[in-house]
């Protein structure tokens, strides 16, 4: 960004992109990693450990559900986005993550993901559910553990 400074000034900002998912490229030879914009930022042969795998080709009719993910991503809490190993999605409104713990969250859409992240944790942190393998916050005022 630039920003004029009265009288005779100028400031230059520059800001570097961070990559927040890795995802797989269509030749098999490695990772596309792009950040919260979906702007890729680089390459990596192997899957990078700290960052979520999104199990979805890089073409242009995907671009709704990438965005879908991103949105998802950017909107969870920072501990449990660490926990986030990988992500699929059909479409923008079946989006499931896959956490570290080998656990399955059935996400659904972007929509309502503060409201979703805060009934996740409440499940997996609640006596009855704590050790389940599966959460489906898709409709977060009715969510259903397996």
């Amino acid at each position: 960004s630039l920003t004029r400074l009265w009288p005779d000034g100028l400031r230059v900002a520059i800001t570097a992109r961070q990559p927040v998912v890795a995802v797989p490229q269509s030749s098999g030879t490695g990772y596309t990693l792009l950040d919260a914009d979906a702007v890729q930022v680089g390459t990596a042969k192997k899957t990078p450990k700290d960052l979520p795998v999104v199990d979805l080709p890089l073409t242009g009719e995907n671009q709704r559900v990438l965005e879908a993910v991103l949105v998802v991503l950017n909107g969870l809490p920072a501990d449990l986005s660490k926990e986030v190993k990988g992500v699929s999605a059909q479409t923008q409104d079946d989006i499931t993550l896959t956490l570290r713990s080998g656990a399955t969250v059935r996400w659904g859409g972007s929509e309502k993901t503060a409201l979703k992240a805060a009934v996740l944790q409440t499940l997996r942190t609640a006596k009855v559910s704590k050790g389940s393998k599966v959460f489906d916050v898709s409709a977060p005022s009715a969510p259903i553990t397996k």
